[in-house]
């Protein structure tokens, strides 16, 4: 079984979400994608991206869970969008 991926959208580094998530997961393996220190870039007509993009490795894995606070709606709105709207 793949481990699930938890996307953090959080302006704090350790903050309560990450909190919330270690007490969820107690221990077992999952896949972290912090949108802090994430660097997805927009949309690019001619389908070229900088190496250091990574949109592509956050679809590919397969169960998503997702943890936001209000203030990052905008971020958030954006990765759902690109992911369910392909």
């Amino acid at each position: 079984m793949e481990k699930p991926l938890v996307i953090i959208g959080s302006a704090r580094k350790n903050g309560n979400k990450q909190k919330i998530v270690d007490f969820v997961f107690k221990g077992e393996a999952y896949e972290k994608f912090d949108l802090l220190t994430a660097q997805i870039f927009p949309y690019n007509y001619e389908d070229q991206y900088p190496a250091s993009d990574q949109f592509e490795e956050l679809v590919k894995l397969m169960l998503i869970s997702m943890i936001k606070p209000n203030h990052f709606y905008t971020w958030f709105g954006f990765l759902l969008q690109q992911i369910f709207c392909v």
